[in-house]
């Protein structure tokens, strides 16, 4: 709107010469105005940019020293694990030498117990023949009975055909009255084995008409299990009792 109007007031200047310089004059400074504030929309523009590019920067500068950061603590991580993977290789190679002096220890005490088995079953078959051979006498001083059927081992077959055992059997006689002898031998003797005798006596006991004579003989027996075997009604026969 100014440019037109500087035109305007050109036309009233009558030399044309002059006209045209003042003209001249004024479209360049007109361009140069123009120029300038491109210049400084272009400086603006930079400024700006340069700025936004320093905020850029910071934040990759932030974000370097984040991933610094994890990186270390990542480093520090991985650094701990391989102790803890070292930790549980030591662990499991100890864990295999040790499963291996268990199981070794495991034969061992397969081995003892099966030999403490053979012992006991040594000891039980000894206990067993010194009773063959002391209990007549015993039988005849304290109960009065004089054996008949020589006493032995026997084995009894029970419904399901299967066989059960009773380490001393015989008969004998008080009086004029036929009695049974039924006997078990154990080298220490427990409630438990009191209780499966008298299961197997209340099992197979009919098959034998008559009174029964029923005593363990055993190597030892605490107070408390010799005292159940005298409630159960059974007699209690101590190795030393019987004669060599």
């Amino acid at each position: 709107m100014v440019i037109t109007e500087v035109i305007e007031k050109l036309d009233k200047v009558r030399d044309p010469n002059i006209r045209d310089i003042l003209l001249y004059l004024i479209k360049e400074n007109e361009k140069r105005k123009e120029e300038s504030i491109k210049r400084e929309e272009f400086y603006e523009f930079v400024r700006t940019t340069n700025e936004n590019f320093k905020k850029v920067w910071e934040a990759i500068d932030q974000l370097t020293e984040r991933i610094d950061q994890l990186t270390r603590r990542m480093d520090r991580l991985t650094e701990r694990v391989d102790q803890l993977t070292e930790r549980m290789d030591q662990l499991a190679e100890a864990q295999k030498k040790t499963e291996g002096r268990l199981d070794k220890v495991i034969k061992e005490q397969k081995a003892m117990r099966k030999e403490i088995g053979g012992l006991a079953h040594t000891f039980g078959y000894f206990l067993e023949d010194r009773a063959y051979k002391g209990l007549p006498s015993i039988l005849k001083g304290r109960f009065g009975i004089e054996v008949t059927q020589p006493l032995k081992r026997i084995y009894v077959k029970g419904e399901t055909n299967r066989y059960y055992e009773i380490n001393i059997f015989g008969a004998g006689r008080r009086g004029s009255e036929e009695v049974y002898i039924i006997g078990e031998c154990k080298a220490k003797l427990s409630k438990r084995e009191v209780d499966k005798f008298i299961r197997n006596i209340e099992k197979f006991g009919d098959r034998w008409k008559g009174e029964k004579i029923l005593f363990l003989v055993t190597y030892q027996a605490p107070p408390s299990v010799a005292e159940y075997v005298e409630r159960r009604g059974i007699n209690l026969i101590y190795s030393y009792e019987l004669p060599l």
